[in-house]
Formats: C-alpha cells, structure tokens, sequence
C-alpha cells in the first residue's frame, strides 16, 4: 500500500479511461483511493460528502494547499485554475449524490443437476 504523498502527482491527462471528464479524471488519479465514492475510507466521520470544505472553491482551495492528518497537499492542482475549477466541479456533484455501497445477498449455491433416469418398465409375464 502506497501512503499518502509519496505517490507522483496525476493530471487529467494520464487518467483512467472510463473517467469521463476532467474533474472525475483528476479524482480517479488522486483521491479515489481513499475516498472511494465520496467516504473516507480512513476516517469514515469526515467523507468528502459531507464536508464543510466545499463550501466554496476558495475554502476548497485552501484545504488542498495544505496537508491534513495523513492527507498531502495538492498544490499542483489547488494553484492550475482550470484543473482545480474541474475537480471542485465533480467532488461538488458527489456531495449531491449521497451514494452508498450496494450490499449484495450471496446466491446459494446451485444444486447439482441429477442425472435423468430412464422410465422403469415392468416385466413382461
């Protein structure tokens, strides 16, 4: 497992292909990992759907520049406009989604299928 801050730093540009626009790219490459749909997988209290942080891109800004707990800073995305307008953009749309995970029931098992039987035909007398 990587800790946080030592991975290299991942743009838009060197994203995930299923990630559709910028702002989810730059959220896939950097903060996915420990805020999988907008919880916290570290400190589940403070997930990022919740967070008093995106009360403005200013405020959001500010919390990127500066390392909390064992959150780094993201300054190569707080100080780029167009990449922190992006990401404050999607993360704002995940405060709105409220997802939670989905629980799946697991199936029983199959029975295996008997093997058919030929008809039992009487004797002839």
């Amino acid at each position: 497992m990587l800790v946080a801050g030592t991975q290299a730093m991942k743009t838009a540009q060197s994203a995930p292909k299923h990630a559709q626009d910028p702002g989810e790219r730059i959220y896939m490459n950097n903060c996915e990992s420990c805020h999988m749909l907008g919880k916290n997988m570290i400190n589940p209290e403070k997930e990022i759907v919740s967070s008093p942080k995106l009360t403005s891109k200013e405020i959001f800004k500010d919390f990127l520049l500066q390392r909390n707990g064992v959150m780094p800073a993201f300054p190569e995305i707080a100080n780029n406009d167009r990449d922190l307008k992006e990401l404050y953009a999607f993360v704002k749309r995940l405060k709105r989604q409220r997802w939670e995970y989905e629980q799946k029931e697991p199936s029983p098992p199959a029975e295996p299928e008997r093997p058919k039987q030929p008809p039992v035909v009487p004797p002839i007398r």
